[in-house]
């Protein structure tokens, strides 16, 4: 993403509100920690940083969005997750750009439109996060929690005996194992 965004910067600096951040947290949340993908964020933000004309602003908004991403889906249950994070990065997006602007200049007379649509960009782009979990997970053999996670279990009412709780602590269980299995599979 430091690349990418060097690559940006040197043809054409508006478009950096268009590259993706929160696709490296959201990729490393699946796979590993939250704590491992806030501290990834923050090493590629600072990085990034040092290269941008107002570095500040940059870090400040990509930060918080980043950390909002990172949330929307640290108990990432369905895929519909992904689209609520989107939303959620172009909501925080489109809130620290009106709240710096109205910091900065006092009023919305300077408000640039077009930069809603970078953020829709972005906020877009960021769904390429799904795709690239199932490219990486397919090449290098490495299993999330969520393709086993996302069948449902089905918990059908019951007295309170234990008769009833052991289809669903078996499921639970044989999940687990085939999880352990794939793993040492590899």
């Amino acid at each position: 993403m430091v690349a990418t965004s060097s690559l940006t910067i040197a043809s054409k600096p508006g478009l950096l509100v268009l590259l993706p951040f929160c696709i490296v947290p959201i990729v490393i949340r699946v796979f590993f920690d939250t704590r491992l993908a806030l501290f990834v964020h923050i090493v590629t933000l600072i990085l990034t940083g040092f290269m941008v004309p107002n570095g500040f602003e940059f870090i400040f908004q990509q930060l918080i969005a980043g950390i909002i991403a990172i949330i929307s889906v640290a108990e990432l249950r369905r895929r519909s997750q992904f689209f609520i994070a989107a939303f959620a990065v172009f909501v925080t997006y489109s809130a620290i750009y009106i709240g710096m602007l109205l910091i900065q200049e006092g009023s919305l007379a300077e408000l640039d439109k077009s930069r809603f649509l970078l953020f829709g960009g972005s906020a877009l782009f960021t769904l390429f996060s799904y795709p690239i979990i199932f490219l990486f997970e397919k090449l290098l053999a490495w299993l999330p929690m969520l393709p086993l996670w996302s069948f449902p279990i089905q918990i059908r009412p019951c007295s309170g005996s234990y008769r009833c709780m052991l289809p669903v602590l078996f499921s639970i269980r044989c999940r687990w194992l085939i999880l352990q299995k794939l793993r040492f599979m590899r």
